[in-house]
Protein backbone atom coordinates (compact mmCIF):
# COMPACT_ATOMS: atom_id res chain seq x y z
CA UNK A 1 0.00 0.00 0.00
CA UNK A 2 2.79 2.46 0.81
CA UNK A 3 4.63 2.24 -2.62
CA UNK A 4 1.03 2.25 -4.66
CA UNK A 5 0.38 5.28 -2.14
CA UNK A 6 3.50 6.92 -3.04
CA UNK A 7 3.26 6.68 -6.41
CA UNK A 8 -0.34 8.28 -6.42
CA UNK A 9 1.29 10.99 -4.34
CA UNK A 10 3.88 11.42 -6.93
CA UNK A 11 0.53 11.74 -9.96
CA UNK A 12 -1.16 14.61 -8.26
CA UNK A 13 1.95 16.70 -7.62
CA UNK A 14 3.07 16.35 -11.26
CA UNK A 15 -0.77 17.43 -12.68
CA UNK A 16 -0.66 20.23 -9.82
CA UNK A 17 2.37 21.33 -11.25
CA UNK A 18 1.20 21.45 -14.41
CA UNK A 19 -2.14 21.28 -14.84
CA UNK A 20 -4.42 24.19 -15.82
CA UNK A 21 -6.28 26.47 -12.77
CA UNK A 22 -9.81 28.07 -13.77
CA UNK A 23 -9.78 31.85 -12.73
CA UNK A 24 -12.25 33.62 -10.68
CA UNK A 25 -11.56 37.21 -11.08
CA UNK A 26 -15.08 37.77 -10.38
CA UNK A 27 -16.02 36.57 -7.37
CA UNK A 28 -15.91 38.13 -4.64
CA UNK A 29 -14.14 35.63 -2.14
CA UNK A 30 -11.21 33.88 -2.32
CA UNK A 31 -11.72 29.86 -2.39
CA UNK A 32 -9.80 30.34 1.08
CA UNK A 33 -12.03 32.54 2.23
CA UNK A 34 -14.93 30.74 1.21
CA UNK A 35 -13.31 27.55 3.08
CA UNK A 36 -12.35 28.72 6.04
CA UNK A 37 -15.92 30.88 6.11
CA UNK A 38 -17.41 27.42 5.63
CA UNK A 39 -15.84 25.33 8.53
CA UNK A 40 -16.50 28.48 11.06
CA UNK A 41 -20.42 28.44 10.41
CA UNK A 42 -21.05 25.16 9.78
CA UNK A 43 -23.26 23.47 12.21
CA UNK A 44 -22.08 20.00 11.39
CA UNK A 45 -18.78 20.52 11.88
CA UNK A 46 -19.80 22.16 15.14
CA UNK A 47 -21.35 18.94 16.23
CA UNK A 48 -18.37 16.96 15.17
CA UNK A 49 -15.93 19.16 16.89
CA UNK A 50 -17.89 18.39 20.34
CA UNK A 51 -17.24 14.62 19.92
CA UNK A 52 -13.41 14.85 19.90
CA UNK A 53 -14.08 16.45 23.08
CA UNK A 54 -16.17 13.54 24.70
CA UNK A 55 -13.99 11.04 23.47
CA UNK A 56 -11.22 12.96 25.51
CA UNK A 57 -13.46 12.98 28.47
CA UNK A 58 -14.24 8.97 28.26
CA UNK A 59 -10.79 8.16 27.91
CA UNK A 60 -10.05 10.05 31.34
CA UNK A 61 -13.18 9.13 33.09
CA UNK A 62 -11.54 5.34 32.14
CA UNK A 63 -8.43 6.08 34.05
CA UNK A 64 -9.82 7.05 36.60
CA UNK A 65 -10.00 3.88 38.22
CA UNK A 66 -6.17 4.18 38.64
CA UNK A 67 -6.35 7.08 40.94
CA UNK A 68 -5.68 6.04 44.88
CA UNK A 69 -9.13 5.35 46.77
CA UNK A 70 -9.43 6.98 50.34
CA UNK A 71 -11.87 6.52 53.11
CA UNK A 72 -12.62 6.90 56.76
CA UNK A 73 -14.38 5.01 59.33
CA UNK A 74 -15.40 5.84 62.79
CA UNK A 75 -18.18 4.05 65.32
CA UNK A 76 -18.95 4.15 69.12
CA UNK A 77 -20.87 1.44 71.13
CA UNK A 78 -22.44 1.82 74.80
CA UNK A 79 -22.82 -1.32 76.49
CA UNK A 80 -24.60 -2.09 79.64
CA UNK A 81 -25.61 -5.26 81.10
CA UNK A 82 -26.41 -7.08 84.49
CA UNK A 83 -23.51 -8.23 86.65
CA UNK A 84 -23.75 -12.16 87.62
CA UNK A 85 -20.46 -11.66 89.96
CA UNK A 86 -19.98 -9.29 92.88
CA UNK A 87 -16.26 -10.03 91.97
CA UNK A 88 -16.90 -7.91 88.61
CA UNK A 89 -19.07 -5.24 89.39
CA UNK A 90 -21.50 -3.99 91.97
CA UNK A 91 -24.65 -4.12 90.48
CA UNK A 92 -24.50 -4.05 86.32
CA UNK A 93 -21.56 -3.78 83.83
CA UNK A 94 -20.94 -0.24 81.82
CA UNK A 95 -18.54 -0.46 78.59
CA UNK A 96 -17.67 2.13 76.29
CA UNK A 97 -15.78 1.30 73.05
CA UNK A 98 -14.75 3.61 70.38
CA UNK A 99 -12.78 3.29 66.66
CA UNK A 100 -11.99 4.66 63.65
CA UNK A 101 -10.11 3.91 60.98
CA UNK A 102 -8.58 5.55 57.67
CA UNK A 103 -7.80 3.39 54.35
CA UNK A 104 -6.35 3.90 50.84
CA UNK A 105 -6.51 1.92 48.61
CA UNK A 106 -4.74 1.33 44.98
CA UNK A 107 -6.24 -0.58 41.71
CA UNK A 108 -2.95 -2.48 39.89
CA UNK A 109 -2.75 -3.08 35.84
CA UNK A 110 -3.12 -7.08 36.94
CA UNK A 111 -6.54 -6.24 38.32
CA UNK A 112 -5.82 -6.99 42.03
CA UNK A 113 -5.82 -4.25 44.75
CA UNK A 114 -3.86 -2.92 47.55
CA UNK A 115 -4.81 -1.89 50.57
CA UNK A 116 -3.06 0.03 53.39
CA UNK A 117 -5.23 0.40 57.06
CA UNK A 118 -4.63 2.36 60.02
CA UNK A 119 -7.03 1.75 62.51
CA UNK A 120 -7.43 2.53 66.33
CA UNK A 121 -9.65 2.31 69.38
CA UNK A 122 -10.61 2.97 72.99
CA UNK A 123 -11.98 0.54 75.01
CA UNK A 124 -13.34 1.80 78.56
CA UNK A 125 -15.23 -0.47 81.02
CA UNK A 126 -16.14 -0.42 84.91
CA UNK A 127 -15.03 -4.27 85.39
CA UNK A 128 -13.19 -4.84 88.65
CA UNK A 129 -9.28 -6.24 88.75
CA UNK A 130 -8.71 -4.15 85.12
CA UNK A 131 -5.70 -2.70 85.06
CA UNK A 132 -5.39 -0.48 81.96
CA UNK A 133 -8.66 1.68 81.79
CA UNK A 134 -9.20 3.23 79.40
CA UNK A 135 -7.53 1.19 77.17
CA UNK A 136 -5.84 1.62 73.88
CA UNK A 137 -4.88 0.44 70.43
CA UNK A 138 -3.69 1.11 66.97
CA UNK A 139 -2.72 -0.97 64.06
CA UNK A 140 -1.32 -0.53 60.79
CA UNK A 141 -1.81 -3.20 58.15
CA UNK A 142 -1.38 -3.98 54.63
CA UNK A 143 -3.34 -6.17 52.10
CA UNK A 144 -3.42 -7.23 48.67
CA UNK A 145 -6.42 -9.09 46.98
CA UNK A 146 -5.31 -10.54 43.67
CA UNK A 147 -7.90 -12.57 41.33
CA UNK A 148 -6.18 -15.31 39.88
CA UNK A 149 -8.68 -16.49 37.10
CA UNK A 150 -11.45 -14.20 36.27
CA UNK A 151 -10.54 -10.59 35.05
CA UNK A 152 -6.63 -11.18 35.65
CA UNK A 153 -3.72 -9.85 33.37
CA UNK A 154 -2.96 -6.52 31.98
CA UNK A 155 -4.62 -6.66 28.85
CA UNK A 156 -7.91 -7.21 30.37
CA UNK A 157 -7.47 -4.56 32.88
CA UNK A 158 -6.49 -2.29 30.56
CA UNK A 159 -9.28 -2.91 27.91
CA UNK A 160 -11.28 0.16 28.79
CA UNK A 161 -8.41 2.46 28.46
CA UNK A 162 -7.66 1.01 25.11
CA UNK A 163 -11.17 1.30 23.76
CA UNK A 164 -11.48 4.76 25.16
CA UNK A 165 -7.96 5.83 23.31
CA UNK A 166 -9.19 4.30 20.24
CA UNK A 167 -12.65 5.90 20.47
CA UNK A 168 -10.60 9.25 20.85
CA UNK A 169 -8.81 8.69 18.11
CA UNK A 170 -11.67 7.31 15.68
CA UNK A 171 -13.46 10.71 16.90
CA UNK A 172 -10.43 12.29 15.38
CA UNK A 173 -10.36 10.71 12.11
CA UNK A 174 -14.24 11.00 11.80
CA UNK A 175 -13.98 14.93 12.47
CA UNK A 176 -11.24 15.24 9.54
CA UNK A 177 -13.31 13.25 7.16
CA UNK A 178 -16.02 16.16 8.37
CA UNK A 179 -13.57 18.69 7.65
CA UNK A 180 -12.44 17.13 4.44
CA UNK A 181 -15.98 16.61 3.08
CA UNK A 182 -16.87 20.63 3.89
CA UNK A 183 -14.17 21.89 2.10
CA UNK A 184 -15.09 19.42 -0.66
CA UNK A 185 -18.41 20.49 -1.12
CA UNK A 186 -17.29 24.39 -0.76
CA UNK A 187 -14.96 23.77 -3.59
CA UNK A 188 -17.60 22.27 -5.68
CA UNK A 189 -19.78 25.21 -4.83
CA UNK A 190 -17.24 27.42 -5.89
CA UNK A 191 -16.48 26.19 -8.83
CA UNK A 192 -19.44 25.56 -10.58
CA UNK A 193 -20.32 29.50 -9.58
CA UNK A 194 -16.54 30.18 -11.52
CA UNK A 195 -17.69 28.46 -14.23
CA UNK A 196 -21.98 29.65 -14.33
CA UNK A 197 -19.57 33.81 -14.12
CA UNK A 198 -17.10 32.32 -16.93
CA UNK A 199 -20.05 30.94 -19.12
CA UNK A 200 -22.24 33.76 -19.00
CA UNK A 201 -19.03 35.92 -20.06
CA UNK A 202 -18.52 33.39 -23.06
CA UNK A 203 -22.48 34.05 -24.02
CA UNK A 204 -22.72 37.64 -23.64
CA UNK A 205 -19.36 37.93 -25.78
CA UNK A 206 -20.87 35.69 -28.51
CA UNK A 207 -24.60 37.75 -28.18
CA UNK A 208 -22.29 40.90 -28.38
CA UNK A 209 -20.39 39.73 -31.80
CA UNK A 210 -24.26 38.89 -33.11
CA UNK A 211 -25.36 41.76 -32.57
CA UNK A 212 -22.43 43.49 -34.41
CA UNK A 213 -23.11 41.34 -37.33
CA UNK A 214 -26.68 42.26 -36.89
CA UNK A 215 -25.47 45.49 -37.04
CA UNK A 216 -22.87 44.92 -40.20
CA UNK A 217 -25.65 43.67 -41.91
CA UNK A 218 -28.44 46.00 -41.58
CA UNK A 219 -26.07 48.57 -42.97
CA UNK A 220 -25.20 46.10 -46.27
CA UNK A 221 -29.17 45.96 -46.74
CA UNK A 222 -29.01 49.77 -47.07
CA UNK A 223 -27.00 50.33 -49.45
CA UNK A 224 -27.79 46.80 -51.51
CA UNK A 225 -24.97 44.67 -50.77
CA UNK A 226 -26.30 41.33 -49.47
CA UNK A 227 -23.59 37.92 -50.49
CA UNK A 228 -25.24 35.33 -51.13
CA UNK A 229 -28.69 34.35 -51.21
CA UNK A 230 -31.39 31.25 -51.47
CA UNK A 231 -30.33 29.45 -54.61
CA UNK A 232 -26.20 29.87 -53.07
CA UNK A 233 -27.60 28.20 -49.70
CA UNK A 234 -29.33 25.61 -51.37
CA UNK A 235 -26.46 24.60 -54.21
CA UNK A 236 -24.06 24.56 -51.37
CA UNK A 237 -26.29 22.09 -49.47
CA UNK A 238 -26.64 19.82 -52.62
CA UNK A 239 -23.25 19.88 -53.20
CA UNK A 240 -22.36 18.94 -49.48
CA UNK A 241 -20.13 21.94 -49.45
CA UNK A 242 -19.82 21.90 -45.58
CA UNK A 243 -19.23 18.54 -44.28
CA UNK A 244 -19.83 18.66 -40.27
CA UNK A 245 -19.10 14.96 -38.18
CA UNK A 246 -18.54 14.67 -34.45
CA UNK A 247 -17.51 11.33 -32.18
CA UNK A 248 -19.01 11.26 -28.87
CA UNK A 249 -17.76 8.58 -26.18
CA UNK A 250 -19.63 7.60 -22.79
CA UNK A 251 -17.97 5.60 -20.21
CA UNK A 252 -19.82 4.54 -17.44
CA UNK A 253 -18.37 2.51 -14.69
CA UNK A 254 -20.90 1.11 -11.84
CA UNK A 255 -19.27 0.88 -8.72
CA UNK A 256 -21.59 -1.95 -6.44
CA UNK A 257 -21.32 -1.25 -2.83
CA UNK A 258 -19.59 -4.54 -1.02
CA UNK A 259 -24.51 -14.85 17.33
CA UNK A 260 -22.71 -17.34 18.79
CA UNK A 261 -22.62 -20.00 21.55
CA UNK A 262 -19.77 -18.87 24.03
CA UNK A 263 -18.69 -15.32 24.87
CA UNK A 264 -15.05 -16.50 23.66
CA UNK A 265 -16.24 -17.74 20.46
CA UNK A 266 -18.07 -14.14 19.74
CA UNK A 267 -15.04 -12.29 20.77
CA UNK A 268 -13.05 -14.50 17.96
CA UNK A 269 -15.48 -14.18 16.10
CA UNK A 270 -15.60 -10.13 16.10
CA UNK A 271 -11.92 -10.06 15.96
CA UNK A 272 -11.78 -11.83 12.51
CA UNK A 273 -14.69 -10.01 11.52
CA UNK A 274 -13.07 -6.42 12.59
CA UNK A 275 -9.87 -7.61 10.81
CA UNK A 276 -11.86 -8.63 7.55
CA UNK A 277 -13.46 -4.89 7.80
CA UNK A 278 -10.16 -3.60 7.89
CA UNK A 279 -8.61 -5.31 4.86
CA UNK A 280 -11.88 -4.29 3.44
CA UNK A 281 -11.84 -0.55 3.97
CA UNK A 282 -7.96 -0.86 2.54
CA UNK A 283 -9.35 -2.09 -0.78
CA UNK A 284 -11.90 0.96 -0.59
CA UNK A 285 -9.39 3.55 0.15
CA UNK A 286 -7.15 1.98 -2.49
CA UNK A 287 -10.01 1.66 -5.39
CA UNK A 288 -11.04 5.49 -4.05
CA UNK A 289 -7.48 7.05 -4.74
CA UNK A 290 -7.36 4.96 -7.92
CA UNK A 291 -10.36 6.21 -9.04
CA UNK A 292 -9.76 9.46 -8.24
CA UNK A 293 -6.02 9.49 -9.99
CA UNK A 294 -7.90 8.54 -12.85
CA UNK A 295 -10.48 11.44 -13.00
CA UNK A 296 -7.28 13.36 -12.77
CA UNK A 297 -5.98 12.12 -15.71
CA UNK A 298 -8.78 11.74 -17.66
CA UNK A 299 -10.27 15.81 -17.10
CA UNK A 300 -6.78 16.93 -18.23
CA UNK A 301 -6.75 14.88 -21.52
CA UNK A 302 -10.32 16.42 -21.51
CA UNK A 303 -8.80 20.16 -20.78
CA UNK A 304 -6.47 19.40 -23.70
CA UNK A 305 -8.90 18.16 -26.13
CA UNK A 306 -10.86 20.75 -25.86
CA UNK A 307 -8.25 23.62 -25.69
CA UNK A 308 -7.64 21.72 -29.15
CA UNK A 309 -11.40 22.16 -30.24
CA UNK A 310 -11.34 25.95 -29.37
CA UNK A 311 -8.25 26.88 -31.21
CA UNK A 312 -9.93 24.74 -33.81
CA UNK A 313 -12.96 26.75 -33.97
CA UNK A 314 -11.21 29.70 -33.69
CA UNK A 315 -9.68 29.32 -37.04
CA UNK A 316 -12.48 27.73 -38.65
CA UNK A 317 -14.43 31.07 -37.68
CA UNK A 318 -11.37 33.47 -38.67
CA UNK A 319 -11.53 32.03 -41.89
CA UNK A 320 -14.97 32.07 -42.47
CA UNK A 321 -15.23 35.57 -41.68
CA UNK A 322 -12.50 36.22 -44.27
CA UNK A 323 -14.62 34.10 -46.89
CA UNK A 324 -17.78 36.43 -46.02
CA UNK A 325 -15.55 39.03 -46.76
CA UNK A 326 -14.93 38.36 -50.16
CA UNK A 327 -18.87 37.07 -50.56
CA UNK A 328 -17.90 32.95 -50.38
CA UNK A 329 -19.94 32.49 -47.64
CA UNK A 330 -22.79 33.71 -45.31
CA UNK A 331 -23.81 35.77 -42.56
CA UNK A 332 -25.75 32.22 -41.35
CA UNK A 333 -22.28 29.79 -41.80
CA UNK A 334 -20.59 32.93 -39.74
CA UNK A 335 -23.18 33.19 -36.69
CA UNK A 336 -23.38 28.97 -36.67
CA UNK A 337 -19.39 29.11 -36.44
CA UNK A 338 -19.33 31.97 -33.52
CA UNK A 339 -22.17 29.48 -31.95
CA UNK A 340 -19.85 26.88 -31.86
CA UNK A 341 -16.41 28.95 -30.84
CA UNK A 342 -19.03 29.54 -27.77
CA UNK A 343 -19.70 26.16 -27.37
CA UNK A 344 -16.01 25.39 -27.63
CA UNK A 345 -14.83 27.84 -25.08
CA UNK A 346 -17.67 26.65 -22.80
CA UNK A 347 -16.84 23.13 -23.21
CA UNK A 348 -13.23 24.10 -21.91
CA UNK A 349 -13.82 25.82 -19.18
CA UNK A 350 -16.07 23.01 -17.88
CA UNK A 351 -13.44 21.01 -18.83
CA UNK A 352 -11.10 22.73 -16.47
CA UNK A 353 -13.88 23.13 -13.91
CA UNK A 354 -13.79 19.15 -14.13
CA UNK A 355 -9.98 18.99 -13.54
CA UNK A 356 -10.09 21.49 -10.72
CA UNK A 357 -12.82 19.50 -8.99
CA UNK A 358 -11.02 15.98 -10.02
CA UNK A 359 -7.99 17.64 -7.83
CA UNK A 360 -9.98 18.67 -4.87
CA UNK A 361 -10.98 14.45 -5.27
CA UNK A 362 -8.10 13.38 -5.18
CA UNK A 363 -6.99 15.07 -2.38
CA UNK A 364 -9.97 14.36 -0.18
CA UNK A 365 -9.17 10.32 -1.38
CA UNK A 366 -5.63 11.39 -0.07
CA UNK A 367 -6.58 12.65 3.05
CA UNK A 368 -4.50 15.62 2.50
CA UNK A 369 -7.17 18.63 2.13
CA UNK A 370 -6.41 19.91 5.21
CA UNK A 371 -2.54 19.79 4.74
CA UNK A 372 -2.60 21.51 1.57
CA UNK A 373 -5.23 24.10 2.74
CA UNK A 374 -3.14 24.29 5.67
CA UNK A 375 -5.76 23.85 8.55
CA UNK A 376 -4.61 22.51 11.23
CA UNK A 377 -7.21 20.62 13.25
CA UNK A 378 -5.75 20.64 16.79
CA UNK A 379 -5.89 24.34 16.74
CA UNK A 380 -9.09 24.45 15.31
CA UNK A 381 -10.23 22.40 18.18
CA UNK A 382 -8.36 24.50 20.96
CA UNK A 383 -9.84 27.52 19.45
CA UNK A 384 -13.31 26.28 19.30
CA UNK A 385 -13.16 25.44 23.02
CA UNK A 386 -12.01 28.79 24.02
CA UNK A 387 -15.06 30.12 22.25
Amino acid sequence: MTKKLSAVVLLILIFNAGGPRAQSQDTTMSLESCILTALKNNLGVAIEIINPELAELSLAFSKEKYIPGLSFGFSSQNTSSASFSWIEAAAKINSQDKSYYIQVSQFVPTGGRFYATLSSYKSESNRSFQTINPRFGSTLAFSFYQPLLRNFGLVLNKRDIVIARNNRDMSEIQFRSVLQDTIYKVEQAYWNLVYSIEDLRVRRQSLELARDLLAKNKREAEVGTIPGGATDSLRDAFRLKYKNWSVGLILSVPINNFLTRAHFVQIRLNLDQALLRIKNQEQQVFLEIKNAVRDVKTDYKRVQAYKVARELAEKKLQAEEKKLKVGLTTNYLVLWQRRDLANARSAELKAIIDYNLSLSGLEKALGTSLKSKNIKVHELLQKDGMD
